[in-house]
């Protein structure tokens, strides 16, 4: 028990936020935990959906270097730059 309390009183502020997390987490299953089946397929599928579209927003693409509304995805910068121009 003294080599638990030791490391958490040298541990960094990032991982000791990382330890309040996981204990809230483990808190919030403790009290909310439900078993059903259709929950957790739920859950699996929601997940698939919102990690593809985080995989496919961070994946990389090549753009040119000479056209900064492609590197920075916005659609409408090209109509903003030409309303400038006029």
């Amino acid at each position: 028990m003294k080599g638990l309390i030791q490391y958490f009183y040298e541990i960094k502020l990032d991982k000791a936020i990382l330890w309040c997390y996981f204990i809230w987490y483990l808190v919030v299953i403790y009290f909310y935990f439900d078993p059903s089946l259709k929950i957790w397929i739920n859950s699996i599928g929601i997940s698939a959906v919102i990690g593809t579209g985080l995989l496919l927003s961070v994946s990389s693409r090549k753009t040119s270097k000479k056209d900064p509304c492609k590197r920075s995805g916005y659609i409408s910068c090209h109509f903003v730059s030409q309303a400038f121009l006029l």
